[in-house]
């Protein structure tokens, strides 16, 4: 599709044209709350779109939309990731891959492993997937999870290394931190079972 600036013309051609080209249509931005974020609105009144969820309970990725429609009497696959590239990059390895690979009758899930922090982070009122660095020894059980830096969903350059997604808990009243030690799930990037 290429990039598509945010006018709703050009953004409905654009659709149509890809449609006509594939199933599954990708997007990355336009799905936030900001005035210009139209993609939703376009997919429901311009493409009879239904939105099975339109937002998620997770940091990065919050934007992320589902949606499905049929054009030219096939079944169309629409999933719209957020512009922040960092959010994108999440939400691609946990809603795009998956779908692509079911799609493609590929039934492999993620690697999810027991991991030890080795640093300390302020946990999120949403559950959070912090970007981060397995690393295995053999003097240790576990592995051992160094953070990539600042987890703000700006900073791309904190994907850069990253191996796996920490999968954080929501902050609770009787827990906000989780600290150097703690054991958490991680979620390897680039490896299926």
């Amino acid at each position: 599709m290429g990039i598509a600036i945010d006018d709703e013309n050009i953004m409905i051609d654009k659709i149509k044209y890809i449609l006509t080209q594939t199933d599954v249509l990708i997007t990355s931005g336009s799905v936030s709350m900001g005035d210009r974020d139209i993609l939703k609105s376009i997919l429901q009144h311009y493409f009879n779109a239904t939105i099975h969820f339109g937002r998620v309970n997770m940091k990065p990725g919050k934007p992320t939309t589902f949606a499905t429609c049929f054009f030219q009497n096939r079944k169309k696959y629409l999933l719209c990731l957020p512009g922040n590239p960092v959010s994108a990059t999440v939400t691609m390895n946990l809603f795009a891959l998956p779908l692509l690979k079911q799609l493609c009758k590929d039934f492999s899930i993620p690697i999810i492993v027991r991991t030890k922090l080795m640093s300390s982070y302020n946990l999120d009122p949403r559950p959070e997937y912090a970007r981060a660095i397995l690393k295995w020894s053999s003097t240790d059980i576990l592995p051992l999870a160094y953070s990539t830096g600042d987890q703000i969903s700006s900073k791309l350059l904190n994907c850069k290394n990253a191996n796996a997604l920490l999968m954080l808990p929501a902050r609770t009243t009787e827990k906000i931190t989780l600290q150097e030690g703690d054991v958490v799930q991680a979620m390897l990037l680039g490896f299926m079972q």
